[in-house]
């Protein structure tokens, strides 16, 4: 429970317009952005990269580098090391940037956190909508189609049903904010509510998906906010499978085989 926002708007951290910041971090918004119609942001920590990113810059590459970008973000590497494996992987559209923050025994939440952090400033700098994505994802079709058919949302979520804490419904693996006002203002809570429970000294539950809540539960409090389930619908763009990481990879290599596959017929 001590990773649960449940306190008001005005007991969270304040945010800087004109300084971006994670665990007292400072933290560069990628430049260059203007031609895509939506950014997708993605974060982890550097074991997690080695394991899953190729499968995502190279899936979303071929499949969304024409109509959007993707910002991957990996805590504790080296930027040399992340421009090579862009090339080997032979990338289009993808900004990965190395965040050097300390996080200490906390890193895993840190680094899924990270990605919730970046979608203000990204909102602000680009007006587009922001996709937050696993970084355990193949992007199968250009995920512009489905941002159009969810034009008129503030915010979507694959949203869970009964049996659920509140902090648990909206799942964080897969999310959209659209620069509506409503929307920005639920990224903005969700950063100050990151800003205000991350902590660097002590293992902290996966508290993205907790922040996501409290950004919906706060804004909704103050206003008018469309808040949409894609639950249906995911799945048609995205495989995310779930489960031991040996059931994962091969959820993602055949998914990843259809692209090529269908690249190569196409």
């Amino acid at each position: 429970m001590s990773t649960v926002y449940t306190g008001t708007s005005a007991e969270l951290v304040q945010r800087s317009r004109d300084r971006v910041t994670f665990l007292d971090a400072d933290l560069a918004v990628p430049a260059g952005l203007d031609a895509a119609s939506f950014v997708a942001v993605a974060s982890c920590d550097v074991a997690y990269f080695e394991r899953y990113a190729e499968y995502l810059v190279r899936s979303f590459s071929l499949t969304n580098a024409d109509d959007g970008a993707l910002v991957l973000a990996v805590i504790g590497a080296d930027q040399h090391a992340l421009d090579a494996r862009m090339a080997q992987w032979q990338s289009r559209g993808v900004t990965a940037v190395a965040v050097g923050v300390e996080c200490g025994a906390n890193i895993g939440p840190s680094a899924s956190l990270l990605r919730f952090s970046l979608v203000a400033p990204l909102l602000e700098t680009y007006d587009v909508p922001i996709v937050v994505l696993d970084l355990d994802a193949v992007v199968e079709q250009s995920l512009r189609g489905l941002l159009e058919s969810i034009g008129h949302v503030d915010v979507a979520s694959r949203i869970l049903g009964y049996g659920v804490a509140p902090w648990e419904k909206y799942t964080g693996g897969f999310a959209v904010f659209r620069p509506t006002t409503s929307g920005r203002k639920v990224a903005d809570y969700v950063a100050r509510a990151a800003a205000t429970l991350v902590r660097p000294g002590a293992p902290q539950w996966w508290i993205d998906q907790n922040c996501f809540e409290a950004g919906i539960r706060l804004a909704s409090e103050e206003g008018e906010l469309v808040v949409h389930n894609v639950m249906s619908v995911r799945d048609r763009y995205c495989t995310m499978p779930v489960g031991p990481a040996a059931a994962k990879e091969h959820a993602l290599r055949n998914a990843m085989d259809r692209i090529v596959s269908g690249a190569s017929h196409g």
